[in-house]
């Protein structure tokens, strides 16, 4: 099964409790194989440490930082992480998808450069994309922005003409 068919499972059984539910899998799954990528789920909550309650007994809790805290569900065919928060950035990991996604679609040969960096680097989807697009060390922000990293990926995609002296 795809990342996007067992989000769609756990969103399906949580969606009355938590209908703000994000899908935030990185953009280039499965690099060390077929069904290799975990499913990453984004929640914001205010009280993002008292959810054990709604989830089934063998759900492993990483409750190490003071700002989210990750559920591990089991049952599933890929590893399930709900990564729930009360602050800011449980959006961005969804954003970096929606334009990672976007790249894929529009960029393929980027998309499989950035896909082998992972692969051989073993790095994370943003990082693989800021090497491709050369972005600088504030590529998470830029990621951010779907449309600024579209228009660095078409200058990049094009290479300039220079006439040959």
């Amino acid at each position: 099964m795809s990342q996007e068919e067992i989000f769609d499972q756990v969103y399906e059984k949580y969606k009355n409790i938590f209908p703000e539910m994000l899908h935030s899998s990185g953009g280039l799954p499965d690099t060390k194989g077929v069904a290799t990528s975990d499913v990453d789920i984004s929640l914001f909550h205010p009280n993002h440490a008292s959810l054990a309650k709604y989830f089934p007994k063998d759900t492993k809790i990483d409750n190490s930082s003071i700002d989210r805290t990750i559920y591990k569900l089991e049952g599933y065919e890929r590893e399930v992480n709900i990564y729930c928060t009360d602050g800011d950035w449980w959006r961005n990991a969804f954003l970096h998808r929606q334009t990672e996604l976007a790249l894929n679609e529009r960029y393929p040969d980027l998309s499989n450069k950035a896909r082998i960096l992972k692969k051989d680097l073993g790095v994370s989807t943003e990082m693989a994309w800021a090497k491709v697009l050369d972005l600088d060390d504030t590529y998470l922000e830029t990621l951010l922005d779907v449309e600024k990293v579209l228009d660095i990926a078409n200058r990049v995609a094009k290479p300039t003409f220079s006439p040959k002296a």
